[in-house]
C-alpha cells in the first residue's frame, strides 16, 4: 500500500506517527497481514 498525505505545516510529528500506527493496526485486524505501507508521500497544504 502506498500512501500520500497533504497536511497544515502546524501538523505534530506525534499526529503522523500515530495515524501510521493506527493504519498499520486497522491491516493487521482486517486479515490483510501480507500488507504493509511500502511508501508514499508527504506534502504541505492547509
Amino acid at each position: 500500500m502506498v500512501v500520500s498525505l497533504t497536511l497544515p505545516p502546524e501538523t505534530l510529528v506525534a499526529w503522523v506517527e500515530d495515524f501510521a500506527d493506527g493504519l498499520s493496526h486497522a491491516i493487521h485486524e482486517l486479515g490483510a497481514r501480507g500488507c504493509s505501507v511500502a511508501g508514499g508521500d508527504l506534502g504541505r497544504g492547509r
